[in-house]
Parts: C-alpha cells; structure tokens; sequence
C-alpha cells in the first residue's frame, strides 16, 4: 500500500444467519446463484476514537510504552524524556569504591540510545548500511525530574527545561544505531557526590532529518525488534561509565523513568479518521443495519475504503476491522480492554493485492463471523493485528507508532466507508 494512493478494499466473505428472514442459515454457503444487489450502508455521522488498553485492565500510556519517540513527522512531534536516580549511591556501588567517582579516575562518561530495527541501518532483510535518519542530539536538564502521570495520555505537556547542553556531541549529525551522546564528566560527579534525582530531555535540534525515530525504552521486552548491539548494552537510555581502570567493567545505570513526549500529535479533521497505532487510538464507526429485503439471503458482506491515504512506518498489506457488540462491551469512556479486542478480532480482513476487482477485493476464504446481522454494527479499525511481528504482517501495533488517515463520517457519501451487504434471490 503506497503513501497518498487510490485505494479500494473489500472484505472477504461471511457465513451469517439471517434471525428475522427465516429460521434457516443463510450465507455464501446457502446462497444460490442469481442476480446480485449491493446495499451500501454510510456510517453515523458521530464516531469514537477508542483506546486500547492492556489485559490487566490498565492502560500503561506514553510512559508505559515499549518504544520512545524522537523527531517530526508533519504535525506530529515528540521528545523523549529520562529520569535518573543518584540518590541509592550514598549507600555505595557494589564493586565501585566511591574514590572513583571525581574526575581523576572517570576516563568518559556517555548517554547511549538503541535504535529499533525499522529505523536502524539494519532492516529485516538483513542488509547492513541501510542510510538511516540523521540527528543532532540536544540533551537538556530538566527543572525537576518529570512526572510519568503527566504523560499519560496525549499531547504531553512539554517539560521545563533548562538551556544548557549537557552533551558534548551537540553539533554532531548522527546515524548511529546505537548513539553515545557524550556527557560532561563533571556533570556526572555532581549528580553522584549530591545523590540527586535528575530529569533529562532529548530532542531533535534544528537540523536533524525530518521523521520521527523509535527507540528501546525501559519497558521494551520484544529484544528481537532491535538490531545487534555492542557487547555490554543495556536496552534502555543509559549512562555508562567509563574507568581509567581498564579492568573496571563500565558502570551502566538504567533511567527509573523514560517516555516519549507526543507534544503534537496530528488533530483529526471532522472529514478524516486516524488509525493510530502505538498510541493504541482507533475509529470505531456504527452502522444501522437495514432490513434484507423479504425472500433474499446475504450472499456476503464488504467493505469499501476510499480513498485512503497513510503515512506508514513501512508498506501496509492489510486493514483489520473488529466488530465490538455494544450489547456485551461498553466503551463508553474512550476505551477498550484488550481481551475484548483479541476476542472479536479479526472479523473482517481486506487485504491489497492484485486479486482487486471492478474497484474493490474479491471474495477471500468463506470463513468468519457466523450468527444473526446485528441492527447496529459498531467496526473498529485497526493495522494490524498487535500479536503478529511486523516482519510478518507490516506492523505491531503495541510497539510502533504510525499513523494512517482516510474519509471518515462526515466526508462526501462516496468517499465514506461504507459497508456493503451483497443479496441475492434466497431461492427454494
């Protein structure tokens, strides 16, 4: 699927029971052949933007996320932000006698980043020297450490912050998988001989590539998302200290906090709706069934998406849609517990391909849903399914954030995605 293309999806055959038409099931299956009608079924005009929240029936938030964004893309920007504790060191470092924290003994101090495999120069193929977006690394105090409730949601509040420059390397345009912004030793030696708690802030300074880049957080546990790291990395932003003693070991020291910012995150057009994954953010569109006319079986349902423009990480093979019973969920706080959205998952597929006929798909596998046409169907969209690597599926939306926008309710009638309930004669 390219950026800004004509797209035309169709989902693939269902086998239903039709409750009020008669007492026998009908479908695709019973269906016998004959003309065809289409009935196009427009959306409400009002839609909901879900949030998907995790089994445990806790929504972490930005703070929570596996990943940490850096840099723009259009209107959406985000910083990442750190939070390290010295306080611990009045009690002493295992192996660290404190006569080694001043300068005379610290041979160099750096903060070091992971890249995720997406935005590395290490892609999935397996080809190395991939060119990669290029930053120039600002790290700044913050006036006090931030609160990881205050990026809970988005837009984050952008932090106060101080205007020095902690990191040598401020100049420097950098590609680097796995970047060691240079720190002020001296900076270092404060922190630990005051056992202070101190807050940082990373941005994209004037200069960098525009995109936005992802890197390991704290709270990453998929290890294989990232590329080959150098022997003794740690997998979140980490200060590693280095010993004139060269029979030291580095010293790493892991944040206790990290986030992305997400300061801007593109607003939503009343003509438009976001899919928004990594956020977790989805449409949820309801359509008001009609009746199916007297003496006719349904010989499938589609659904037509057009057009569609995205704005991927990479290309996006397939649009999900789950159906959400509004009679056994509520939602009616903007979210959603994941174990409902595994439950229902995957009801309808349309995938892109050359299979695409007469301006939507053709029929897939006569597999899915089977029971009665409810009045109302509420559709949540979504790519792709969370549990599938994006190796495999172009996308996993719990880790990688990416946005796609198409013509939501509110759009001209022929560019509203509309549900499509295909009839034909029911027959003997």
């Amino acid at each position: 699927m390219n950026n800004r293309t004509l797209i035309f999806l169709i989902l693939f055959s269902l086998v239903l029971i039709l409750g009020g038409c008669s007492n026998e099931p009908y479908g695709s299956l019973y269906c016998p052949p004959g003309p065809r009608d289409t009935l196009v079924v427009y959306p409400r005009l009002e839609f909901q933007q879900v949030t998907v929240i995790s089994y445990r029936n806790f929504d972490p938030g930005m703070a929570g996320m596996q990943s940490l964004y850096l840099g723009s893309s259009g209107e959406t920007r985000s910083d990442i932000l750190v939070n390290f504790d010295f306080r611990d060191f009045r009690w002493g470092v295992p192996g660290y006698p404190d006569s080694l924290f001043d300068s005379a003994h610290i041979k160099r101090v750096y903060l070091s980043l992971k890249r995720l495999i997406p935005y590395s120069s290490y892609p999935d193929t397996g080809e190395v020297g991939r060119p990669t977006t290029a930053i120039i690394y600002h790290v700044r105090p913050l006036d006090v450490p931030f609160d990881p409730q205050n990026y809970h949601s988005w837009p984050g509040p952008v932090p106060s912050m101080g205007g020095r420059i902690l990191n040598q390397d401020f100049q420097d345009l950098n590609h680097s998988d796995e970047p060691q912004l240079r720190m002020y030793t001296e900076d270092l030696v404060d922190w630990v001989n005051n056992f202070e708690k101190v807050g940082m802030a990373i941005t994209a300074a004037e200069g960098s590539e525009a995109g936005l880049v992802g890197f390991a957080s704290l709270e990453l546990t998929r290890y294989n998302e990232l590329p080959p790291l150098m022997v003794g990395s740690a997998i979140a932003p980490t200060i590693v200290v280095e010993f004139q003693d060269g029979s030291l070991p580095n010293l790493l020291i892991p944040p206790i906090n990290d986030s992305s910012t997400f300061n801007q995150v593109a607003s939503i057009p009343p003509e438009l709706v976001h899919v928004q994954t990594g956020l977790r953010s989805y449409p949820v569109l309801a359509y008001d069934i009609p009746p199916i006319p007297s003496g006719s079986c349904i010989d499938k349902l589609g659904f037509r998406v057009s057009p569609m423009t995205t704005y991927p990480l990479w290309e996006k093979d397939c649009l999900y849609l789950t159906y959400l019973d509004s009679t056994r969920y509520d939602w009616s706080d903007g979210s959603i517990i994941e174990g409902v959205f595994h439950r229902n998952r995957e009801l309808f597929q349309a995938c892109s391909g050359p299979q695409a006929t007469d301006g939507y798909f053709g029929s897939g596998p006569e597999v899915g849903y089977v029971g009665p046409l409810p009045e109302v169907m509420h559709l949540m969209f979504n790519f792709p399914d969370p549990t599938i690597n994006y190796r495999a599926a172009g996308g996993s939306a719990d880790i990688y954030f990416s946005q796609s926008t198409f013509h939501g309710p509110d759009a001209e009638p022929e560019l509203r995605p509309a549900l499509l309930i295909i009839t034909g004669p029911k027959g003997d």
